[in-house]
């Protein structure tokens, strides 16, 4: 039932959000260049028939209403300085790894906070020059519409993203998943510049490594999504992540972080959560656990005998339920003593 779960989020679910973000954004490009060649009419820098038949048909408007457009388009272009406090807030919060700022302004253009920026102050400055040049000009209510319009949408994704959660984590999965299936199926591409990595990936790694250092639970929810990527991964892909973890890679794709996510959390001695982690991923029951072993034996000389006895007793299986830790630490520590006091009665 999970298999089948995991198989309906890899092959549908994710894949259609990513696909939709993805013809959202050629909307935008769409609009964004039809805008572009209006304003060029308008400007009398393009002469198009066709855009000419269009742009005859909107309402003509005259000198007073110009006047009330241009001031209404200054107080609103300054609006924009109102929502940095608001920008600076989401950028500080997180979402399975990522700031909800850069979730809301992923894969868009006319949703990004510095194309708009640019764009409502570079209509601010064409509106000043259209109303002095010629006050009568119908190009002032287009440029104060675009304005407006991209001001509203900028505040209603910003208002959709940061109030709903599950909308939030859907894009970002949908993105973390799709970046990863890249690296799985060219892993041995590289860059000019050196290894090739994902950004998105590589944030979310860097985000779980600093909570596991600073002691926040959170690191829970990114190490779920670790197992949760890896699942999607192996739905269509499981022969191609067998295939590059039995050679030498470039890349570092979700199971390598997840990998340095468990030998972050042994060196914090969070040894119960890395044991957490490691059963799911022989779980998987695919070779990687080969290269998790040689993580473990990798630590074997930085760790006590009795922690190091017992982590190995979990990976073989032996007792894994049953090993207390806290008990080992105890009786290594009971075993030095009695060594000290050996030495000192000796000598």
């Amino acid at each position: 039932m999970e298999k089948k779960y995991y198989e309906i989020e890899g092959k549908m679910k994710y894949p259609l959000i990513y696909f939709f973000n993805s013809f959202i954004k050629l909307i935008e490009v769409a609009i964004v260049f039809f805008i572009s060649l209006a304003l060029l009419q308008q400007l009398k820098i393009l002469n198009l028939e066709w855009m000419g038949n269009i742009l005859d048909r909107l309402p003509k408007i005259n000198q007073e209403l110009n006047r009330q457009f241009l001031f209404s388009q200054i107080s609103v272009t300054f609006m924009i300085l109102s929502l940095f406090s608001l920008i600076i807030n989401l950028k500080k919060e997180k979402i399975l790894g990522t700031s909800i700022y850069q979730i809301v302004f992923a894969r868009s253009i006319l949703g990004n906070i510095k194309f708009i920026s640019l764009s409502v102050f570079f209509f601010l400055f064409i509106n000043i020059t259209l109303y002095i040049n010629n006050s009568s000009s119908h190009a002032i209510l287009y440029v104060f519409l675009i304005t407006l319009s991209l001001l509203t949408l900028l505040i209603i994704k910003i208002i959709f993203y940061s109030n709903s959660q599950r909308l939030s984590a859907n894009k970002i999965i949908s993105i973390y998943n799709r970046e990863n299936t890249k690296l799985v199926r060219k892993p041995r591409i590289v860059w000019k510049s050196g290894v090739r990595f994902s950004e998105y990936l590589y944030n979310l790694n860097e985000d779980t490594i600093e909570k596991i250092l600073r002691g926040d639970v959170e690191y829970k929810r990114n190490l779920y999504v670790y197992e949760k990527i890896t699942h999607l991964s192996l739905v269509k892909y499981k022969n191609k992540v067998q295939e590059n973890h039995t050679e030498t890679i470039y890349e570092s794709d979700i199971i390598l972080m997840w990998a340095s996510a468990i030998e972050e959390l042994i060196k914090k001695e969070l040894y119960t959560d890395s044991i957490n982690q490691y059963n799911p991923i022989l779980d998987l029951g695919w070779g990687y656990f080969i290269k998790i072993i040689k993580l473990f034996h990798s630590f074997w000389f930085s760790t006590s005998t009795s922690y190091h006895s017992a982590i190995l007793r979990c990976r073989l299986g032996i007792k894994s339920d049953s090993i207390n830790l806290i008990n080992l630490d105890k009786r290594a520590n009971k075993k030095a003593c009695f060594k000290k006091r050996l030495i000192k009665t000796r000598s």
